[in-house]
């Protein structure tokens, strides 16, 4: 500490004894750390230039802001107290106790070296406090006395380093004729065990003060509850080793430095090595909970039930434990160190007699991927670690029967013996593929493109032997119907149950193929405690996509030793719905649904790692890569202008709605106009399709309608020449209307319909296949997306597209199937300029983000981010 200004001091021998005693205690205590920090800085800048002690008070005056400024300090009943000549009630807290840090050290040079008189009958008045620069005083000389005896004792200090790489120094008292007093008893200065005040001879109380002084000088804190000062900042610790450290070392004894002296080397952090190793567990109580952290309470069974899926024991193997370590060539960080910096990877530890140490960038980036959802000691199932195994950059460790399972599971599968003579090469691989995931105890996803026979893989591997117990096959209403179906025709005999409208769900001891709706499987989700299954098979899975659903939640409580699930869209809306999927598989395998989407959010190669680790439990076959003979599909926009009147209807739309709205399309999307905005969007997509489907106009002739009269354009040459065709639109009544144009443009051509309200939906599509010549198949989103087959018509027109592709994807699969040997073509009819265009746009834009998960197209949903404006989206 340095300062302009030389201190005089005045005071008596009486006085120093006094407020030797007096602050030899915790005086910190009476002031807020805030204040505290500002005493240190005035303490450091040396603003002091006056002190007078006196029995009762402590005078000191400093300069603040280039003025001269005092404050009186007294001790009063054993308690504290002050006054300043400043107004602010911080600034003269602050002064005050940094009257106390110059009285301090003070004292701790007065007294250091020398005996004191503890006479208490000399005293001196109290130095009266004056109005504004003090007179100058005579110092008072303090007065020679007999010396007492030296005392038996002399301050040490032990030095160490905490993992933090902060220095730490405790002082001990140890006895003058000790000469190895690091392996001796000592009496610690402070805390527990250590004398107070009044027990220390003026000796001792002055060589603790000067520590006092010189610690704070050096940046030290004082650390009350473990009896030590600590110095934390890194360029103070180097500082201190080599300028302050051998003083220290002529003033006190110490013992310790060792590691201290490596602090003052200038040595940068050593990167350390991270080993992960994954270890088999005993399996006991401590075993893997099936359900994550954001799983709510209603999912988890009653004590004494079997666990959902995740928590079986007949098929799940062994599990096993995460342990992350840290060495230093062949030294092993301690635990205590280690899980410092898993915990806080960016930190810096000091690692005793090697210095300071740190983790490299590559290993921060690898615990920043993992440590979420496999953190240290987590247990885990045995499928949980393939991802892990199959991070080359982590280079986790295995023992040698996980090893042994990990190569097992990714080598080609044997063909398992008796299947079929009626399945295609592609599906015998398939087959024999479920298998092998199954009995390597995983449960797999058979993501094959539509129209490949996903149904018929199943039931091949289901009833490849005898059922040994009931098998639950989950599904839409819709499709129900094609499981009978196949069931009877591919293996008659098989006895297969429904659960349906007013039936009782009491699965029977005679193993038979289950069938519900996944709204029936939500209503009876009470009772699927009863039944454990051999196999719980959801098909269409990405109804489970929202993990917060009833139906979803229904789905988790199903029991069974084998799970499976089938879809041709397992991203149906966003990367997230593959989460609910694979949680129904094989909890754990993406984390918890939190951290999820938060890496969804702000990890750009997190997409990338989700396929890493879903990719060995997919199955995804295209037609092109296992049948080659079927046909192309070629898909080609068809723009529809709309009519003047048409065009009008649109305009007017379009302007009450950015007048009600505003032009705000994420104020729109997530204020409370929401409802509105949604409501504006139908208005408008009924209008660029047909205005007679907007209130108010159903009277309008149906060629009102761009869109109509284009169609019966295309349609003219096509029936000519004996074609089927299939038109799709979600607007039923926009079909009401085609047919009505199409009896008046073609009488006489057969026109089937399909919508929500057909009774038995086999009829008409048996009809239109069976149908020798030219027809039209009328058909409804709602009611033609799954489960039917219209493989003999060859063009398909969609009048209304999707704004979810999966979805339209799956309508033209209902088309372009195995058992087509023509050429597809299909029109998608857009109108220009309007909503309906620029979102088409938009999912032309963004249509990789579903293939690098799992190949196909995702829906877009977040509008927001693409049309800043509510008229750059409507037009």
């Amino acid at each position: 500490m340095s300062s302009s200004h030389p201190i005089k001091r005045s005071y008596s021998e009486a006085a120093l004894a006094l407020w030797l005693e007096r602050l030899a205690g915790n005086w910190e205590e009476n002031f807020s750390p805030a204040e505290l920090e500002a005493a240190r800085a005035i303490y450091r800048r040396g603003d002091v230039h006056d002190i007078r002690l006196s029995n009762h008070a402590a005078t000191v005056f400093s300069f603040w802001n280039d003025e001269s400024v005092h404050a009186v300090v007294e001790w009063d009943a054993g308690r504290l107290s002050w006054r300043t000549t400043l107004e602010s009630h911080a600034e003269s807290a602050a002064l005050a106790a940094a009257s106390l840090y110059e009285v301090e050290e003070f004292l701790g040079d007065e007294l250091a070296d020398r005996v004191l008189e503890t006479a208490s009958a000399t005293t001196e008045p109290e130095a009266p406090l004056p109005s504004e620069k003090p007179e100058p005083q005579a110092v008072v000389q303090p007065q020679a006395s007999e010396p007492e005896a030296p005392s038996p004792h002399e301050l040490a200090l032990l030095f160490s380093v905490d993992e933090t790489g902060a220095i730490c120094c405790a002082p001990v008292w140890v006895k003058r004729d000790v000469n190895d007093f690091q392996n001796t008893e000592c009496l610690p200065a402070y805390g527990a065990g250590a004398p107070v005040a009044g027990e220390l001879l003026p000796p001792d109380s002055g060589s603790l003060l000067r520590l006092v002084t010189h610690a704070r000088r050096c940046g030290f804190v004082l650390d009350a509850a473990a009896g030590r000062w600590r110095l934390q900042s890194p360029s103070g610790c180097e500082l201190f080793v080599r300028e302050e450290l051998p003083r220290w070392s002529q003033r006190w004894r110490v013992g310790g430095t060792e590691d201290l002296l490596i602090l003052g080397r200038r040595l940068a952090p050593k990167p350390l090595h991270l080993d992960a190793c994954i270890e088999a567990t005993d399996g006991g109580d401590d075993a893997l909970s099936p359900w994550d952290e954001d799983d709510s309470p209603e999912e988890k069974p009653a004590k004494g039930m079997q666990p959902r899926p995740g928590g079986h024991t007949a098929n799940a193997g062994p599990s096993f434990r995460l342990r992350w370590r840290l060495r230093l060539g062949q030294d092993w960080l301690p635990e205590p160190v280690a899980q410092r910096l898993i915990a806080a990877p960016a930190t810096t530890v000091f690692f005793s007699g090697h210095g300071l140490v740190c983790l490299s960038q590559q290993h921060r980036r690898l615990l920043s991927r993992w440590a979420d959802d496999f953190s240290q000691g987590r247990v885990m199932p045995q499928y949980a670690t393939l991802s892990l195994l199959n991070d080359t950059e982590l280079q986790a460790k295995a023992d040698a029967g996980l090893a042994k399972w990990h190569k097992t599971l990714l080598s080609e599968p044997t063909l398992p013996p008796a299947l079929p003579a009626f399945l295609r090469p592609y599906q015998v691989r398939g087959v024999a593929w479920l298998a092998h995931m199954l009995e390597a105890g995983t449960h797999p996803l058979l993501a094959d493109e539509m129209g490949l026979g996903k149904t018929l893989q199943v039931l091949a591997l289901l009833l490849r032997k005898p059922l040994d117990a009931p098998a639950l096959v989950v599904c839409p209403a819709s499709v129900a119907p094609v499981w009978q179906e196949e069931t009877r025709r591919f293996f008659p005999g098989t006895p297969v149950r429904t659960l349906g409208r007013g039936s009782i769900w009491q699965p029977e001891d005679t193993p038979a193929i289950w069938l519900t709706s996944y709204t029936r499987l939500r209503q009876n989700k009470a009772l699927l405690g009863k039944t454990v299954f051999s196999y719980a098979v959801l098909d269409e899975a990405q109804f489970i996509k929202n993990p917060g659903t009833k139906t979803t939640q229904a789905c988790m409580a199903i029991r069974a030793r084998h799970r499976i699930a089938l879809t041709g869209t397992p991203v149906e809306n966003h990367p997230d719905d593959l989460w609910s999927i694979f949680h129904f598989l094989m909890p754990g395998l993406l984390g918890n649904r939190l951290s999820f989407e938060k890496k969804l959010d702000c990890d750009p190669d997190f997409l990338a790692r989700i396929a890493q680790q879903v990719n060995p439990f997919v199955l995804r076959r295209t037609k092109q890569s296992v049948a080659p003979e079927l046909p192309s599909k070629v898909i080609m926009p068809l723009p529809c202008p709309m009519g003047k009147m048409q065009h009008e209807l649109y305009r007017k739309i379009v302007e009450e709605g950015v007048a009600t709205l505003g032009n705000d399309t994420p104020g729109a999307l997530l204020s409370s106009k929401s409802m509105g905005f949604l409501s504006l969007l139908m208005r408008l997509r009924q209008a660029a399709c047909d205005p007679g489907l907007l209130p108010g106009h159903s009277s309008l002739p149906p060629h009102s309608s761009g869109k109509i009269v284009i169609l019966l354009e295309r349609l003219g040459d096509i029936l000519a020449s004996g074609r089927k065709v299939v038109v799709f639109s979600q607007f039923v009544r926009l079909l009401e209307r085609v047919g009505i144009a199409l009896a008046e443009a073609f009488p006489g051509t057969p026109v089937f319909r399909l919508t929500g309200s057909t009774p038995h939906r086999e009829v008409p599509v048996a009809a239109f296949q069976a149908q020798a010549g030219a027809g039209v198949m009328l058909v409804s989103l709602r009611a033609g997306g799954t489960g039917i087959t219209l493989h003999s018509a060859e063009y398909v027109f969609l009048l209304d597209p999707w704004w979810n592709p999966a979805v339209e994807a799956q309508a033209m699969d209902r088309i372009h199937r195995i058992g087509q040997w023509n050429t597809i073509f299909v029109y998608r009819m857009i109108a220009p300029d309007t909503v309906e265009a620029r979102v088409e746009a938009l999912k032309e834009a963004k249509a990789e983000l579903f293939s690098k998960i799992i190949g196909d197209l995702p829906d877009m949903s977040d509008w927001s981010k693409h049309f800043p404006s509510l008229r750059a989206l409507i037009g």
